[in-house]
């Protein structure tokens, strides 16, 4: 059994982390700029042979994921103060 308040446990638990768009948000900006940032810090420290490397998918995949990761992330605030907003109430 999950206990005598499993909704409030969730609705607690969903408080506490935030907005699934939040994640989501998150989760798009890692992946879609950490290779691109990968790669020139890798430049940068002379991990590669190329000191000055033009990596044209990384870079591509920062392009389309960076502005829709920080908008989601920025919907997934403002959901979330929302939420605990009218909890308080």
């Amino acid at each position: 059994m999950a206990g005598p308040y499993p909704a409030s446990t969730a609705h607690l638990r969903q408080l506490r982390h935030g907005s699934t768009l939040l994640w989501i948000g998150l989760n798009l900006l890692l992946f879609g700029s950490g290779p691109l940032i990968t790669i020139c810090i890798a430049a940068s420290i002379g991990l590669t042979i190329d000191p000055n490397p033009n990596p044209v998918i990384p870079r591509l995949l920062a392009l389309f994921t960076f502005w829709p990761g920080v908008g989601l992330m920025i919907a997934g605030v403002i959901s979330t103060a929302k939420r605990r907003r009218d909890a308080r109430s």
